[in-house]
């Protein structure tokens, strides 16, 4: 196990205290063992979305006054999992099939004339995603 207070510089605004606080926690076997399961849970990850840290809720609501409108399921799903730069390119397979899935479904349900999007978004989901 290497000694986190020689493999890193303490950074100037953190008081001596905390940081030995936090080298002894980041060095504990508890911290260890949740570090190397979250770094394969992150491997298996296949919807990477784009949200970066920002939560879903934030995200949404500021879609949402952007586009003065609600978004749709398929409309945020597109958001979040789309290339920033590339329109219409999802970062993983699964994404880009997820998207097919929830478009096929989004054109059954407008065919089928259901106008509460809460109830639309709702069908979608428990469809698409489970």
């Amino acid at each position: 196990m290497i000694n986190i207070r020689k493999a890193i510089v303490k950074p100037l605004h953190i008081q001596p205290d905390v940081w030995n606080a936090l080298c002894d926690w980041w060095d504990s076997a508890k911290f260890r063992a949740m570090s190397d399961k979250n770094k394969d849970n992150r491997k298996r990850k296949m919807l990477l979305h784009t949200t970066g840290a920002k939560s879903y809720v934030i995200f949404r609501q500021e879609l949402e006054k952007k586009e003065r409108r609600m978004l749709t399921l398929v409309e945020f799903f597109d958001a979040t999992h789309e290339k920033k730069n590339q329109k219409g390119t999802f970062w993983t397979p699964e994404a880009a099939n997820q998207f097919n899935a929830l478009s096929e479904y989004n054109a059954l349900l407008y065919n089928a004339q259901i106008l509460n999007l809460s109830e639309y978004n709702a069908l979608l989901y428990n469809r698409i995603l489970g």
